[in-house]
């Protein structure tokens, strides 16, 4: 069996002084992958040590707020007694302006990293593929928040350009292995409301839309052609859409309906955007309960009410089928 550990250790300090907030903070993480199996499944001790120390500073102008943040992380990964290491920096800058008290403007920019963790860098029979290369982006957001006593509304445009995404190759192994995506541009809009329509009843509408193309791909076996530039990146939905609706009794119950719908997308092979088929849409609507009495909260939830069949399309006429079932599902919390 494969087995885990991780070690986290982490502290902050808070600085508050007039107008103006400052954190830092350092974190130490380390994760280790432990598999000694026969059988031809793959042996082999995988590690992951992570260091960063962090700063972020706000200083508010009455209406407007700046802020500057930045990280310094270093990660080091071991398979086997085999090291890597990379040095890697993140930063983000952004200024939120009030208009009034109803309506604020938003913007910022930042550069960022994702490192993969120890599964990543192994194929889907056990196997060791190679260390990944940290993915890194950097995104420009704009937007606003408007607000009134019963609704509020956040809308965000954004874009993205990527190197080195982190994704599996379906064609690559018997069922798969982790690679990335040289490059990619990503930008879309988000839209999320809040309505209460009264004291028991409130809706809630969240929309994205994303277009996610490959800039460049120079592996061959997924894009032989012009390195797949200006298609889109399959397996990502160019809509997505979730309506949910609260309702509340009495101050310890609520029930919530889900209705969740996600836009076709081309087959997850369909790299080069070629195919006769495409994953067809995913519609789902869940429905669930919550109680609280006293330290408990008591969860009953069903999803997939209607049953709809759903399959993920990884290219014509090979499909796995996925979440065609009605689910039920019991829990409770209790606070000490």
């Amino acid at each position: 069996p494969i087995r885990y550990k991780t070690d986290i250790f982490e502290g902050n300090i808070t600085l508050n002084k007039g107008p103006l907030k400052f954190i830092t903070g350092f974190q130490r993480w380390t994760g280790r992958r432990e598999l000694n199996t026969t059988g031809g499944f793959g042996n082999g001790n995988a590690k992951k040590d992570n260091i960063g120390i962090y700063g972020q500073a706000f200083y508010d102008f009455k209406t407007t707020t700046i802020s500057l943040g930045a990280r310094q992380e270093w990660v080091g990964y071991t398979f086997n007694d085999s090291p890597e290491s990379y040095n890697l920096q993140s930063f983000d800058i952004g200024i939120n302006k009030s208009i009034n008290d109803q309506l604020s403007v938003f913007s910022n920019y930042n550069y960022a990293f994702q490192t993969a963790n120890t599964d990543s860098l192994f194929n889907s029979t056990g196997e060791f593929n190679g260390f990944l290369k940290p993915a890194k982006s950097s995104t420009i957001n704009i937007g606003l928040n408007h607000r009134t006593k019963n609704n509020k509304l956040k809308l965000t445009v954004y874009g993205s350009k990527l190197r080195n995404e982190i994704f599996l190759n379906p064609l690559l192994g018997s069922l798969g292995t982790n690679t990335t995506i040289d490059k990619t541009t990503k930008y879309g809009l988000e839209i999320q409301n809040k309505h209460t329509i009264n004291k028991s009843i409130s809706a809630v509408i969240n929309y994205a839309y994303t277009r996610a193309i490959v800039d460049e791909e120079l592996s061959s076996d997924l894009c032989y052609v012009d390195n797949c530039k200006g298609n889109d990146v399959p397996g990502v939905s160019a809509h997505n859409l979730t309506f949910g609706l609260h309702y509340n009794p009495n101050q310890n119950s609520k029930f919530i309906l889900t209705q969740k719908y996600r836009s076709e997308q081309f087959a997850h092979n369909d790299w080069r955007n070629i195919f006769t088929q495409k994953q067809e849409a995913y519609i789902t609507t869940d429905l669930a309960y919550q109680y609280r009495y006293k330290n408990i909260e008591f969860r009953a939830r069903v999803d997939n009410l209607f049953e709809r069949a759903h399959g993920i399309w990884v290219s014509d006429n090979n499909i796995t089928p996925y979440n065609y079932t009605r689910n039920w599902s019991l829990g409770a919390n209790i606070a000490f």
